[in-house]
């Protein structure tokens, strides 16, 4: 019997923990405000470009990833340079500044150019 209320004991702390919880489907810098990132990038532009540029890479090849994985045609990641990416979404972040980083980096994904799925990379 004490067991058991040792069991239940540990429970009543653990349980409501675990359903107040919260709960994101992100992580990292795409998910500060595109205001953030200027403030970043006027306190240090050489460490900014470094953290979101890692970020929307990731977020840009993972993509790809998916999209390879179920047969769907792919951005082409070369079809700007670095620069270019980085020109677009400084620009971006400019004009949307309550926007969230990661929004200016799909529509850049969005602008890339498709490359088609060959036969042998689609899914049978």
């Amino acid at each position: 019997m004490r067991n058991l209320a040792a069991i239940v004991a540990v429970l009543i702390l653990i349980v409501p923990s675990v359903a107040n919880a919260e709960t994101f489907n992100g992580m990292g810098m795409g998910l500060r405000t595109c205001g953030q990132f200027a403030q970043d990038y006027r306190s240090n532009p050489q460490q900014a470009e470094a953290d979101y540029t890692g970020w929307m890479g990731g977020y840009l090849t993972g993509r790809n990833m998916q999209r390879q994985a179920f047969g769907y045609p792919t951005a082409d990641l070369g079809g700007m340079t670095l620069e270019q990416k980085m020109g677009f979404m400084r620009e971006w972040c400019q004009e949307n500044p309550l926007a969230q980083y990661s929004l200016g980096v799909q529509y850049l994904f969005e602008l890339l150019p498709t490359v088609a799925v060959r036969p042998a990379q689609a899914k049978p």
